[in-house]
């Protein structure tokens, strides 16, 4: 069975969320968004698009709801979580991430800060 169909068939599958970070397929992103309809396993969907950014920004960042769910990310209750989120939202190097990076340079958590101060500075809108 293929990985979309293991998660498909099983969105609780973590090893399958894993392993889509390296498909080559744009599909993969529109998966792990579409698990998060029916689990709670923000986790490994924000690792695993975290490390999608960094390997393929562009396929993160043309993906619409892969961008919202990241943006949405930035406000989770988990400290990981949310630094994952502002790291790949930087990664993406979209425009559209320049807002959400900024409004979490207060987040209470110093990486979380630090990530968003360096995905503004790969977007050329840090602040001096």
């Amino acid at each position: 069975m293929d990985l979309t169909a293991r998660l498909k068939s099983d969105p609780n599958d973590v090893e399958a969320m894993y392993a889509l970070e390296s498909s080559p397929d744009p599909e993969a992103v529109s998966m792990l968004v579409a698990a998060t309809s029916v689990t709670d396993q923000r986790s490994p969907i924000a690792l695993t698009l975290g490390r999608i950014a960094m390997k393929r920004p562009q396929v993160v960042a043309e993906n619409r709801d892969a961008m919202a769910l990241l943006v949405s990310l930035l406000g989770h209750k988990s400290q990981m979580v949310r630094a994952i989120a502002a790291y790949a939202l930087g990664c993406t190097k979209s425009k559209k991430a320049i807002g959400p990076l900024r409004a979490v340079l207060d987040d209470k958590d110093a990486v979380v800060q630090e990530n968003a101060r360096k995905g503004l500075e790969q977007l050329g809108a840090a602040k001096p």
